[in-house]
């Protein structure tokens, strides 16, 4: 029989059991007489994988919680090294976001500038031509109409303006101060305060419907698609307002404005909500058009939680804006 000193320091265990640990001097003798050494020849019994006699146990740190535990299984393959990589990886990833955001933003402040520098470099380029021209000519008789088309420039030169401090107040992200309104009496109003229309506006207007906004940036959207369907309509603009139940949800309200001019192609229909863009650029300046008046309905609507959509019509052009509808 081998002496006790090298039996094995789990027999008479199960799996996961407490090892017996013997520790004996090796010469035989069993007979359990204490001696000087008896500290040598005990038995002691721990768990498994706890320290053995005078082996230091490893140190409590902070990822195991203060219990001395191997939290290495839990950690995976890889270990504390694995966290560590993820805890640095997260911040970098957000802070790599951010700064995307900020380069689009400062591109799309570049592109803003350029194109609104271009604008209001061409008005301005032909209201001093005309000044200029009116100071050469000497017949009082042609005064008028010169004098007449450098006020069209004023004019545009007014409208551009209000645009692009509309714009800069849309980027700047200001709360929107809200109030519950009836969209079926804006519109109505919006409508009949238009004077000198090209073409008769024809409406069909559901009752009730409520949204919830501010009423001048409402007016605006709404105005801006009747003025985009004034430049380009045939004989033909009309506005229908509709709402759409949604369940649950109060359901949505929508303005539709229909004009009978050469439409928008498929390719186009989100092109023409960029700012400055036109899809004829010749005829849309002849009409007094900078290409801002989509694109600021478009941002305004968002601003209030809708959206505005050029859809496909057999013909002329088919602009729809949607708002979530008040309760009533």
């Amino acid at each position: 029989m081998l002496p006790r000193s090298h039996r094995s320091g789990s027999e008479g265990t199960g799996a996961g059991g407490p090892a017996v640990v013997v520790v004996g001097d090796g010469d035989g003798d069993d007979d359990g007489d204490a001696t000087a050494d008896d500290h040598h020849r005990r038995t002691e019994r721990r768990p498994a994988g706890a320290p053995a006699p005078g082996q230091r146990a490893g140190r409590p740190g902070a990822l195991d919680g203060g219990r001395g535990a191997d939290l290495r299984p839990a950690l995976g393959r890889h270990g504390v090294r694995g966290v560590l990589r993820d805890e640095v990886a997260r911040p970098a990833r957000t802070v790599n976001a951010t700064l995307d955001r900020l380069e689009a933003s400062g591109i799309r402040q570049r592109r803003f500038i350029a194109d609104a520098s271009h604008e209001l470099r061409s008005p301005i380029s032909v209201l001093r031509t005309q000044l200029e021209a009116a100071l050469a000519v000497r017949d009082p008789e042609l005064w008028p109409e010169l004098i007449g088309g450098a006020l069209e420039d004023v004019e545009r030169l007014q409208h551009l303006a209000a645009d692009l401090l509309l714009l800069a107040r849309i980027d700047a992200a200001q709360p929107v101060p809200v109030r519950p309104l009836d969209l079926t009496d804006l519109v109505r109003e919006t409508v009949a305060a238009r004077v000198g229309d090209r073409v008769a506006v024809r409406t069909d207007r559901a009752p009730g419907a409520r949204v919830a906004g501010d009423e001048l940036w409402l007016t605006r959207i709404v105005t801006n698609l009747l003025d985009n369907a004034q430049r380009f309509a045939d004989r033909r603009v009309e506005v229908v307002l509709r709402t759409e139940a949604e369940h649950p949800g109060p359901g949505t309200a929508a303005l539709e404005v229909f004009d009978d001019g050469p439409g928008i192609h498929d390719a186009e229909r989100e092109r023409v909500f960029e700012r400055f863009s036109r899809l004829d650029d010749s005829r849309s300046r002849d009409h007094g058009g900078a290409g801002l008046g989509l694109a600021i309905a478009r941002d305004l609507a968002a601003h209030h939680g809708g959206r505005v959509t050029a859809d496909p019509a057999p013909h002329g052009a088919h602009l729809t804006v949607r708002l979530p509808a008040a309760p009533a």
